[in-house]
């Protein structure tokens, strides 16, 4: 389902939404098509969901987003990132 579809027949709610077709801008990706897996009406209970779907399948990519979101933009962390240490010497 297109994500602009959502947004209309769940205004206000929460979704917990997995990417159908993706697009990237940038460092971005957006999430043009989500297949819903679940609604809710708070945040508390979206993320308890999310972190039980995530413990069952841990290779599928799954977000709680409320639908006054224009659009489901998820920025991209490079690998291989770590801490520096300034050398004094």
């Amino acid at each position: 389902m297109k994500w602009q579809e959502a947004r209309a027949l769940f205004p206000n709610r929460w979704l917990l939404v997995s990417p159908i077709t993706t697009h990237d801008v940038g460092e971005e990706e957006i999430w043009d098509e989500v297949a819903i897996i679940e609604n809710f009406l708070n945040s508390s209970n979206a993320m308890l969901a999310w972190y039980r779907y995530q413990q069952a399948n841990p290779a599928q990519s799954s977000l709680p987003v409320n639908t006054t979101r224009d659009q489901i933009n998820i920025h991209k962390m490079s690998r291989g990132i770590g801490l520096r240490v300034k050398d004094e010497n």
